[in-house]
């Protein structure tokens, strides 16, 4: 167990060569999975390391979503350096549908607040997708839906208090006639 790749969960999975090879040619090992041995210093995409393993399913494969960056030392006490977070290219990231969903209902919220507060239940969605939506992409560890998200919950807790404060300005509004209208009552 000379060699080390890293699989779809970021682990580092120990390996021999010849059946890190095998891997590769059965396509269970893509040319961006990141491999390392103790001659290496850092984690490198397998294509780069054994490039001849990949040159016949270099037309074959499809590009994964996922890219790796690794800047590691290697540890003192440990000789295996410690796996590159993933990230996905901008490109290949898929927005959020909740976190679409929250910016939408807060944004429609805001309009419709002055329909007689027919805004107050939009932003109130708007604040429980935004909830849920970052909780989710806060677990997946998923960044890229994370501003829709959060411009989602402002709106709907801007909407939120506008419609609390019309509420409470009608009340007191409400109030004060009561009190005056009392006031001039014989």
């Amino acid at each position: 167990m000379d060699w080390f790749y890293a699989n779809e969960r970021d682990e580092q999975v120990p390996v021999g060569e010849e059946e890190l090879k095998a891997l590769a040619e059965s396509g269970g090992l893509r040319p961006e999975t990141l491999v390392w041995n103790a001659s290496m210093t850092d984690w490198k995409p397998c294509r780069e390391v054994k490039p001849e393993w990949f040159l016949a399913a270099a037309t074959t494969l499809a590009p994964s979503p996922y890219l790796k960056s690794s800047s590691m030392a290697v540890a003192a006490s440990d000789p295996t350096p410690t796996l590159p977070n993933r990230y996905r290219s901008s490109g290949a990231q898929q927005t959020d549908g909740l976190a679409l969903a929250s910016l939408i209902c807060g944004i429609s919220g805001l309009v419709f607040l002055s329909c007689y507060l027919a805004g107050l239940p939009i932003s109130i969605a708007a604040v429980i997708c935004g909830h849920l939506s970052r909780q989710r992409l806060i677990r997946e560890g998923n960044t890229s839906s994370a501003g829709l998200a959060l411009a989602g919950l402002i709106t709907g807790y801007i909407s939120i208090g506008i419609a609390a404060a019309i509420f409470l300005f009608v009340l007191v509004f409400v109030g004060f006639a009561a009190i005056a209208a009392e006031a001039t009552t014989p």
